[in-house]
């Protein structure tokens, strides 16, 4: 108080951070992000990894089914004109038998891989037949890879139909050629 009893108030006249306190906050958040970054991507890659490979044995269980409940043979083939996996996939029963996919055919449709990753096949021959019994014409394997070549993921496809998924070695470009 002052002598004439009033209160002496002191204000601060500085609002807000100093360009230094921002400066160093930015550099913080810089640092944080760059380290971050790179492990957020391989846990991206890691996600749709485990998910395009579940994708795919889903759609081999469906096929499965979908043959044992109509009594007929259902087809999961590549979608691509060449075979190539990595375009996707189709479910579908060949109602008309003239080994072309209609419209009114198709059960399922799978959407292409990312471009993280790799589909390597073996023994398809133009995909897989499910019998009315739930049998398959063929036993098969997949490779879903990261572009890196790390390891990946497994589906084997046995010779009752069932499909497992496991984490493995990706399959070899050598093994891809022959």
């Amino acid at each position: 108080m002052n002598a004439k009893g009033s209160v002496l108030r002191h204000t601060s006249s500085q609002h807000g951070f100093t360009l230094v306190e921002l400066l160093v906050t930015v550099l913080l958040a810089v640092v944080f992000a760059a380290v971050a970054v790179p492990s957020f991507r391989a846990l991206v890659t890691e996600s749709q990894l485990t998910g395009k490979s579940n994708e795919l044995v889903q759609s081999f269980l469906l096929a499965r089914s979908e043959a044992l409940k109509r009594g007929g043979s259902v087809r999961i083939s590549a979608k691509a004109d060449d075979g190539t996996w990595g375009q996707g996939w189709t479910v579908w029963q060949d109602a008309d038998s003239d080994g072309e996919i209609d419209a009114a055919e198709i059960i399922q449709v799978s959407d292409s891989l990312s471009d993280s990753l790799t589909i390597v096949e073996e023994n398809s021959a133009g995909g897989f037949t499910y019998l009315s019994n739930g049998l398959v014409n063929q036993a098969g394997r997949f490779s879903i890879c990261r572009e890196s070549g790390e390891s990946g993921r497994s589906i084997r496809i046995g010779a009752t139909g069932k499909a497992a998924v496991r984490a493995d070695d990706c399959i070899a470009e050598e093994e891809e050629a022959s």
